[in-house]
């Protein structure tokens, strides 16, 4: 997951978004970090920083998924201290070439320490 500074001033990015991913009224996940060390990172301006994902995209042992293949989950993003009017984003998963993943969520996603790019 990547998120970049779009304006022309620097910017602090304290903290970890929260991903969450549902199918319509029914399953859903939500992310957590995977080390509870705080995060805050400066960005310039055009900057961008990048949370790995890592999240079971295989069944429980008792065959299960919170949200299978065929769901075609919802994702939405949210910052870290959003203002109470920024109800986040909906994005699209892609793998590392760009194109479009539909994601197999069977467990909390974590999101690894943040990377500046």
């Amino acid at each position: 997951m990547s998120a970049t500074n779009t304006s022309t001033a620097s910017c602090a990015f304290n903290g970890y978004p929260e991903l969450h991913a549902y199918a319509g009224k029914g399953p859903a996940v939500w992310s957590e970090p995977k080390a509870k060390a705080p995060v805050r990172l400066m960005l310039g301006p055009g900057n961008s920083v990048d949370f790995p994902l890592f999240y079971p995209a295989s069944p429980a042992p008792n065959g299960s998924c919170s949200i299978p293949v065929d769901d075609d989950p919802r994702i939405e993003v949210l910052p870290p201290h959003p203002a109470p009017t920024d109800y986040g984003a909906t994005v699209q998963i892609t793998d590392l070439h760009g194109r479009n993943v539909t994601p197999v969520f069977c467990d909390t996603v974590h999101l690894d320490a943040p990377r500046l790019r």
